[in-house]
């Protein structure tokens, strides 16, 4: 103790402000005690309580440092002579705890005597805040601190500490089993019963311990068997009955009596054996393992885990990993039927009308784009959710709570997506967002729609700050996250250490995939993967990719649009196919050094473009450019062309399945030696190695001639090989089943496997 610390003590009286919110007790104590206040590990302050006693002899001792020989440089309270050194605490314990005559001197030392004083507080019925109050006081750290500012430091340790340290020292802490700190009326002046105190003899003071004492000592220890043996009889009890309660909510479940088989041994659960617990396969669960281990050696570390049921049993860990943080498969037995599990206020019901979802995003200029696709596209969306409805059976589906966060278009990105939506800009990713939100909303689920980092932060509010281990209980703020790669390191700065709770409700929309070895941290790092995208460790089925180039990830797609009303629709088979052809590429600098490639075409057929702007120096003159052009008039300019054009890029765009889908033939230029992140700028960095053998590899390998012709465009002879072959033929308008809107509802269900993990029903 520095002499700093005892000189510089708060002598000051309790503030009288305070005495409301003490006892009468609680106040003499404040004044029996004084506190000093000293620095201890990691500077924090660690406090001391002395007696009136204490204190005189303190001020003593300080009063004759000179006469003892203590040099006036030396700054300890318990200085040595002629040094500027300080007697050891530690080492006047161990002398004294063996001069004492203890039967176990070796126990004696400060260390084990606070962990004595936190063990024996336990029989007393402290609140929360109390048990931080004695952890702070006894150096302890707790993982999560709570601090209650309801009185000052200074007052909660004299007058609540207090009480607990004298009952310790006193030896009647059985008296006050069951109570809290409040309850506790021990007094400064209450007799102690101690040797240098009493006249009694050995024979009276060995009779009242044995009459009081033991009596308390052994009344506790009996109240806690009999609340043993009263859990255990109803554990027993449930095992005989075939029922076990939920840990996690209170709700009973029936145990299939397979399970149990074998009758249950009393005695060894009285040995500590637990219940046995079928667990099921942990096939796509990799992670459940090594969770399980953690819990087994770490659940008692944060109070949040018992508060969710988990007692120390496999199967409370099982339903904890299962039901709450989803790191492992659920229990056989804890599965209940669709129709048991949801409250029928949180039915999800099919909508068939837009004015909600249009009233949300109409707020908000970065929507306007994917609005107007809604809207052009709302006839078709409400008959194939109609029709889905009576091919399937959509009734009590959990309605979710679904969060949509745009990272691409918030301003923090830096990507200017939305707003060169109208202007040439890449339009693939609003294409898929807005199927998928429309997907959402009609299938009756509570959406929230996000692009900035205020409204992300608003709508996770509740959540944010959370350094429980485990996830904030009551009312879930979502259940199902859908989210870009850009919003993902938004979403998991946003929510700090908290966001992992929600890993398990990440559905990434991912135009061109995370491979596994990207995704999983520590094997990227040793292999040198250097990617911004990657290290995510999430399951690799959660990302959604627009086209299923791999099975390691899950394919969302997107739908081709009709632009066409019912009047366009009645006169558009009226429409000729013209020798014309309309290249694919809105901007100018996508048609640099293809005009080669381009006279072989033009010397067939007519060429068109749609280039954005005035600045068209790598057009041909030959070609007829009409601007960007409105979907309807897009939609009536396919349908009079023969060939749609692929420059090489964009990548794996939505233009060619809707140019096939009206009935173009679709040139679609091969890459030999195949563009990767290894040869090609646009894909470094990106989380795969996937090489692409052409500009459409879906479009290559899933449709095919007639319809896509895939062709080396530096080679004029195979490109005029295949113009030849498409003028030649009749080509009819084609649609894979998982474009249409049909078939984007129908697999938007768990109902069609391949999407089981990517949609919700």
């Amino acid at each position: 103790m520095p002499l700093s610390a005892f000189l510089s003590r708060d002598k000051s009286a309790p503030h009288q402000d305070l005495d409301w919110a003490l006892s009468e007790v609680e106040k003499r104590l404040c004044r029996h005690f004084t506190r000093i206040v000293i620095r201890g590990k990691r500077g924090r302050p660690v406090p001391i309580l002395v007696t009136q006693k204490m204190l005189n002899a303190l001020e003593l001792l300080v009063l004759e440092r000179k006469a003892c020989g203590v040099l006036e440089e030396n700054g300890y309270m318990f200085a040595r002579p002629a040094a500027k050194t300080h007697f050891r605490g530690s080492d006047c314990l161990r002398a004294f705890s063996g001069a004492c005559g203890a039967t176990c001197p070796k126990a004696l030392t400060s260390t084990r005597l606070r962990k004595h004083a936190a063990t024996l507080s336990t029989v007393l019925n402290m609140t929360d805040t109390e048990m931080d109050q004695l952890a702070n006081f006894l150096g302890h750290d707790i993982r999560v601190h709570r601090e209650f500012y309801r009185l000052p430091e200074k007052t909660l340790q004299l007058a609540k500490v207090s009480k607990l340290l004298m009952a310790l020292e006193q030896g009647r802490l059985a008296e006050f089993h069951g109570k809290n700190l409040d309850e506790i009326t021990i007094g400064p002046d209450d007799t102690v019963l101690c040797h240098d105190e009493t006249d009694d003899t050995d024979e009276t003071r060995e009779g009242h311990y044995s009459s009081q004492n033991l009596k308390k000592t052994l009344a506790v220890l009996l109240d806690n068997i009999m609340l043993r043996l009263g859990k255990l009889e109803s554990k027993v009890e449930n095992i005989y009955n075939g029922t076990v309660g939920n840990l996690t909510n209170g709700i009973s479940t029936t145990t299939p009596s397979a399970t149990n088989p074998e009758k249950v041994n009393v005695a060894d659960l009285l040995n500590g054996a637990q219940e046995k617990c079928e667990l099921p396969p942990l096939d796509g669960f990799p992670h459940c393992e090594g969770k399980v281990k953690w819990m087994k050696e770490m659940w008692r570390s944060d109070s949040c885990y018992s508060n969710y049921g988990v007692d120390g049993s496999t199967c409370s860990f099982f339903i904890y990993l299962s039901e709450v943080e989803n790191w492992c498969p659920r229990l056989p037995w804890r599965t209940k039927t669709l129709g048991e599990d949801i409250d029928r206020r949180r039915q999800a019901e099919v909508r068939t009308n837009f004015d909600e979802l249009y009233r949300v995003m109409s707020q908000r200029e970065e929507f306007r784009w994917m609005m107007l696709r809604i809207k052009r596209m709302a006839e078709p969306w409400v008959s194939a959710i109609r029709s889905l409805a009576e091919k399937q059976n959509l009734v009590k589906r959990q309605k979710k709570k679904i969060l949509v966060h745009l990272g691409l278009l918030t301003k923090e990105s830096g990507f200017k997506i939305a707003e060169n939506a109208f202007s040439g800009g890449p339009l693939g990713e609003l294409v898929q967002w807005s199927d998928l939100i429309t997907t959402l909303y009609l299938l009756g689920h509570d959406v929230r729609i996000s692009a900035s980092i205020a409204e992300l932060k608003e709508i996770m509010r509740k959540v944010m700050g959370n350094k429980s281990s485990c996830p904030t209980q009551g009312d879930k703020v979502v259940e199902l996250i859908y989210i870009d790669i850009v919003g993902l390191t938004q979403f998991k700065k946003t929510l700090g250490p908290s966001w992992v709770h929600y890993q398990c409700m990440l559905r990434v929309l991912d135009s061109f995939g995370t491979e596994p070895e990207f995704n999983h941290a520590h094997y990227a790092q040793s292999k040198g993967h250097k990617t911004p995208w990657g290290k995510w460790n999430l399951n690799p089925q959660q990302f959604n990719t627009m086209f299923p180039h791999t099975p390691d990830n899950s394919f969302l797609g997107f739908v081709v649009e009709q632009h066409l009303n019912a009047s366009d629709i009645s006169h558009i088979d009226d429409i000729k196919r013209q020798n014309q052809s309309l290249v694919y590429g809105k901007v100018d600098n996508f048609w640099k050094d293809k005009k080669k490639y381009l006279d072989v075409i033009h010397s067939y057929m007519e060429v068109h473009g749609t280039v954005h702007g005035t600045s068209t120096v790598h057009l041909p003159g030959y070609v007829e450019n009409h601007g960007i052009l409105s979907g309807r008039d897009l939609q009536f300019l396919l349908r009079e062309t023969k060939l749609f054009v692929g420059l090489s890029f964009p990548y794996e765009g939505p233009a060619p399945l809707e140019a096939i889908a009206n009935g173009c033939a679709f040139l679609n230029p091969k890459f030999n030696p195949p563009k990767s992140s290894k040869n090609t700028d646009f894909f470094k960095g990106k989380p795969t190695l996937r090489e692409l053998t052409s500009q459409h590899p879906y479009a290559e390998v899933y449709i095919g001639e007639p319809h896509v012709w895939t062709v080396d465009i530096e080679n004029p002879a195979e490109v005029e090989r295949a113009i030849r072959s498409i003028l030649s033929q009749k080509i009819e308008p084609y649609l894979p089943s998982s474009s249409r809107v049909r078939g984007c509802c129908r697999e938007s269900t768990p109902s069609s496997r391949t999407r089981t993990s990517v949609m919700v029903r």
